[in-house]
């Protein structure tokens, strides 16, 4: 689906989805504020009497206040084109009781009316304001018509607006209380604001911020749902860490319950064997004490006689046995717990850690490649805002362009001078090099431009160190780096900003010049401080610290080597401080850091990247880059 209908589709959607703020549901009589928002009357009586105690009434939508009517809601306007869809329109007339052909249909009476009774309709007092529709033409794509009449002179219809006032009088009060203002026909300042209107509504500016502004929703909705996948998948892996923790207590618990019946066997069976030689010895001597006993009370003199010798000797001997083990008390085992609370038991479970899960690569997904409204136009820089949009230099023709990462153009600004690169300044503003113009202009958030700083020679790359507030600039004497010899005296200079302070050049500290630097064209600066120069006539990267002393430099290979480093843009990553430079013969985007030990690849041919000119990246992660043919390409860097 192209763009035109995706985006046309999308505000469908929007449109077609209007509700209540307050209710969230469809309009029911919906009533007209001084701002222009609309709620259910219902809803606002209800919000009046809860939230303007005080006699003020808030917009919810806006915050913009206006005074309590005294009628409450109902004496508000009624929006009449949320209401046309509640409109049954119907052939014939309604009211004289008679099949005439209906003219015109009533939004307030929700009525149709035949010619006859319309101007029954138009003459009575109640009715004679009321809003009303052709019958048989579309409701949503006709005028609604009404009349209004003078309050001082009730038969008057009121025809002119006094420039002045502002207000629609009627003849009478035209010519007498407002004979000394000017004024215009109604009709002749509708058709004008009507134009005016048309203009605005059909500006693709507005539906591309309506558009962008539902496409943030998205973001953020998508975004929970991030973050709901990531709570899923953090407790799935608590709960199975929790059941291989278990699961090893488990080895632990069954392995000690193993020695404890080991060293059980080990410890008691030789005492087993002990208790049934006393058994059996026990059952003996009391079976032979039993048997003697019993003869002894019970057994006649032949029993007597007969058993009592045997007796006596096997009693003697029992007495005489000395073969019973003794029992010697010795050590059993026990088990030692070893203290646990819970502070020893977290390290071994593990941490929930805000972030993201740390990958071995940076793994950018590609959001959007789209053309520039300037076709073919050189992307010189681009300044990305918090909220999803960058500014967008296009060409050498001075044209800045406000566009969201789907490509739709939000604002436009013409500077008049040739521009080359943008950069944040003091106070929400702007800051843009114009090059062979060989000023710096400041654009604020109304888009109204000064000029701040001359220059004595072309001003190219430029960038503030928000901390400080100093601002960096490229400074060449040529505005072509190939145009460049080595008598000229290129050099980064810095200067500062700030309230009642003037932007001056003298007393300027010189970081770098000839040879450490030849053509500096961009500079940026890191979370740091550090100073990172883009040398295009050197092919070369250079990462100055703070105090100004080379801190590292990046080279390619030789020019005659088929894939020399050829640095352009550049940029700086402001959580880690990493900086992103566009290789412009390569096809590629770098990362590079401060110390100049990392050189890695970022982007290639592989990700749509074709000779990228310029980069930059927002504080949300989404990595823009702009080519020498006016292709932006939309990454975010997960």
């Amino acid at each position: 689906m192209s763009k035109g209908k995706n985006r046309q589709r999308t505000l469908d959607l929007i449109l077609n989805n209007l509700k209540c703020y307050l209710c969230l549901e469809e309009f029911k009589d919906p009533r007209l504020l001084n701002c222009h928002h609309s709620f259910c009357k219902e809803c606002l009586d209800g919000y009046i009497t809860t939230c303007c105690e005080d006699g003020v009434l808030e917009c919810p939508l806006c915050e913009s206040e206006m005074k309590v009517p005294e009628k409450g809601a109902r004496a508000l306007r009624r929006n009449y084109f949320y209401q046309l869809q509640e409109q049954s329109i119907g052939e014939f007339c309604q009211v004289c009781g008679e099949e005439e052909e209906a003219k015109k249909h009533c939004i307030e009476c929700n009525q149709d009316f035949c010619a006859s009774c319309v101007k029954s309709h138009a003459g009575m007092t109640a009715t004679r304001e009321h809003h009303l529709l052709k019958v048989g033409q579309s409701a949503s794509k006709q005028q609604i018509k009404h009349t209004l009449f003078c309050k001082t002179h009730p038969e008057e219809r009121l025809l002119y607006q006094c420039k002045v006032c502002k207000d629609l009088v009627c003849q009478h009060c035209n010519a007498t209380t407002h004979k000394q203002h000017a004024s215009n026909y109604v009709k002749d300042v509708a058709d004008s604001n009507r134009a005016k209107l048309k203009g605005i509504v059909n500006s693709e500016e507005y539906v591309n911020y309506l558009c962008w502004l539902a496409e943030k929703k998205m973001e953020i909705s998508q975004e929970i749902s991030r973050f709901k996948g990531a709570q899923h998948t953090a407790e799935d892996a608590i709960q199975k860490h929790s059941e291989m923790l278990h699961h090893l207590v488990e080895i632990v618990k069954n392995d000690l319950m193993g020695k404890v019946k080991d060293m059980m066997k080990e410890r008691v069976t030789p005492i087993k064997g002990q208790i049934k030689d006393l058994d059996r010895k026990i059952l003996s001597a009391a079976t032979i004490y039993q048997f003697a006993k019993n003869v002894s009370l019970q057994g006649d003199d032949i029993a007597v006689v007969g058993y009592s010798h045997k007796l006596v000797a096997k009693l003697d001997k029992m007495k005489s046995d000395y073969s019973i083990p003794t029992v010697k008390r010795g050590n059993t085992f026990y088990f030692d717990p070893k203290h646990i609370e819970e502070k020893d038991i977290r390290p071994l479970f593990g941490m929930v850690t805000p972030g993201i899960p740390v990958e071995k690569d940076l793994n950018p997904e590609l959001l959007e490649d789209f053309e520039v409204e300037n076709q073919g136009s050189v992307v010189s820089a681009i300044l990305p805002l918090g909220d999803g949009r960058a500014w967008v230099v296009e060409g050498v023709e001075g044209v800045l362009k406000l566009y969201d990462n789907s490509g739709r153009v939000h604002k436009s600004l013409h500077l008049g001078l040739p521009a080359d690169d943008i950069a944040s300044g003091p106070n929400n503003t702007i800051l843009v090099s114009c090059n062979s113009g060989k000023v710096i202009k400041t654009v604020d958030k109304q888009l109204q431009q000064t000029t701040l700083l001359s220059t004595p020679v072309c001003a190219r790359g430029l960038a503030m160190d928000q901390k400080s507030g100093i601002v960096y600039i490229c400074m060449t004497e040529k505005n072509a780096f190939f145009d460049h010899d080595a008598t000229h005296n290129n050099k980064v200079v810095k200067t500062m900003t700030g309230e009642n302070k003037r932007w001056e050049l003298p007393d300027i500290l010189e970081f770098s010049a000839h040879p450490t630097v030849e053509y500096p064209a961009r500079v940026v600066i890191t979370k740091n401080s550090f100073i990172a120069i883009s040398d295009w006539k050197r092919e070369c990267v250079t990462v100055l610290n703070p105090s100004g002393h080379i801190q590292a430099e990046y080279y390619g290979l030789k020019k005659n080597a088929e894939n020399y480093f050829n640095p352009r843009g550049l940029c700086s990553d402001p959580d880690n401080g990493y900086i992103y430079v566009t290789d412009y013969n390569n096809s590629r985007i770098m990362r590079l850091d401060e110390s100049g030990n990392m050189f890695d690849v970022v982007l290639n041919k592989s990700d749509k990247i074709f000779k990228p000119w310029s980069v930059a990246l927002g504080q949300d992660g989404v990595l823009w880059v702009g080519s020498r043919n006016g292709k932006m390409s939309v990454y975010h860097l997960n």
